[in-house]
């Protein structure tokens, strides 16, 4: 029961990520698709772009999205990476040797966490570095508030 309870948490706390993450991609990419020649791709490219914008702007009225990345961010990434990698060994381990499902199953979450952190470092750096690639929403940061 536990384990079906965290994994529904967990999709549909990927899915709000997913969505805000595929709003902020097509936001970053809507004046690529106005440079596109007319025809279907372009159609087809500005109208899922509009409806991730009425989607997301009716269900957060009073979200604002700051465009700058402050590169101290990074560190915050940065930490994390080596102590959830090491806390990855040292859980699987222990699941090892005492057959542990569930201890297995934390471990594996442990690991993602430090993919995720050496994501959001990339996406967080690489976003400073060339303001205009649109890493941040490709990483799937979450941004909050207004500038």
């Amino acid at each position: 029961m536990g384990t079906t309870t965290v994994s529904l948490l967990l999709i549909g706390g990927a899915l709000g990520i997913g969505f805000h993450s595929y709003y902020l991609l097509t936001e970053a990419l809507y004046p690529a698709i106005q440079s596109l020649p007319t025809g279907p791709l372009q159609g087809v490219l500005q109208t899922a772009a509009q409806a991730s914008e009425s989607i997301i702007s009716h269900a957060a009225q009073g979200h604002g999205h700051q465009h700058t990345l402050d590169p101290n961010a990074a560190w915050f990434a940065a930490i994390s990476v080596v102590p959830k990698e090491y806390l990855y060994r040292i859980t699987i381990r222990v699941a090892d040797d005492e057959n542990s499902s569930v201890l297995k199953a934390n471990a594996i979450h442990h690991r993602s966490d430090a993919w995720s952190s050496l994501v959001a470092l990339i996406a967080i750096l690489g976003s400073w570095a060339i303001p205009g690639l649109p890493l941040d929403p490709i990483g799937g940061e979450r941004r909050f508030g207004k500038p």
